[in-house]
């Protein structure tokens, strides 16, 4: 059985660390595939899912956040 969560994340965390896991999954899958010409896929998957792990983190800002951020909380008017 699953115990309850611990933390309440939002969904845009959710769904960032969902598709993070997803890349690494699909990065680990082309591995396995143990063709040599992968490899650069593999890299950028990786970097895609790093990526998606900084949104939540704090490390990676894209626009459309620092838009929602803006519209929901008028930062600067």
């Amino acid at each position: 059985t699953h115990g309850q969560p611990h933390a309440v994340i939002s969904e845009r965390h959710r769904v960032a660390i969902q598709s993070a896991i997803d890349m690494a999954m699909e990065g680990l899958d082309l591995l396995r595939t143990g063709r040599g010409d992968v490899v650069t896929i593999v890299a950028n998957t990786v970097r895609s899912a790093l990526e998606q792990m900084g949104t939540v983190t704090g490390n990676t800002y894209s626009n459309e956040l620092l838009d929602n951020i803006f519209h929901k909380f008028c930062i600067g008017k």
